[in-house]
């Protein structure tokens, strides 16, 4: 199985692909990694997104802050925003017909697959079957809904042909995300090695379901 086993972590250059509104079907390829991130105020009032395949000490001195309001919606104070965990995964976007690395804070998406990966029926869909993630709402009422697509021949034929190409030229994700981490075991106390970014864009969980093929 090439899918994780955990879908929330333990806190409270490559084309990033970026979820538009509607149904954006994938191909999953093998490689997902995890991760953490979290966002801090970068130059010219610019966020900054800084990712660890470990999770950060908290707590965060540089995190971000986010307003607090009251039941009117009027703003109260400021508190530091959490850090969040992450699936990342090399996908086949059947769309724009492209390799894009796919980061999903969104623990609706990750539990989805998982059941995919543990149905029977279906089971891991790396590199087997594509999936359509289907994005309604916006800002706070965003959620999504994975379903797995039934595969024909014609249908399997073109999935081992992606899935050969891109083995051919696989994508570097650890690379991507990380950079260079020297392969040292940092000792108990030290503080994870994370490398900054400025492309992830962070939605809000949702519960979601999924349609077997």
């Amino acid at each position: 199985m090439s899918l994780p086993k955990d879908t929330r972590g333990e806190a409270a250059g490559s084309s990033f692909l970026k979820l538009e509104t509607g149904q954006t079907e994938l191909l999953i390829l093998p490689g997902t990694i995890t991760g953490y991130q979290y966002w801090r105020d970068g130059a010219e009032g610019k966020s900054e997104c800084v990712r660890s395949p470990q999770v950060f000490t908290e707590p965060i001195p540089d995190v971000r802050n986010r307003n607090v309001k009251d039941k009117l919606g009027n703003v109260i104070g400021q508190e530091p925003e959490k850090q969040h965990f992450f699936w990342a995964m090399p996908v086949y976007n059947m769309k724009t017909e492209s390799f894009e690395l796919a980061q999903f804070t969104q623990a609706g998406i990750r539990n989805d697959l998982k059941a995919m990966n543990d149905n029977p029926k279906l089971g891991d869909p790396s590199g087997r079957y594509t999936v359509n993630i289907t994005k309604t709402g916006e800002g706070l009422t965003t959620k999504y809904k994975v379903d797995a697509n039934p595969m024909d021949d014609a249908d399997k034929a073109k999935v081992a042909e992606i899935v050969a190409k891109y083995n051919a030229d696989p994508m570097d994700i650890i690379g991507t995300l990380f950079g260079k981490v020297e392969a040292v075991a940092p000792a108990p106390e030290a503080t994870p090695v994370a490398v900054e970014a400025t492309v992830a864009v962070e939605t809000p969980a949702e519960a979601s379901e999924v349609t077997p093929a």
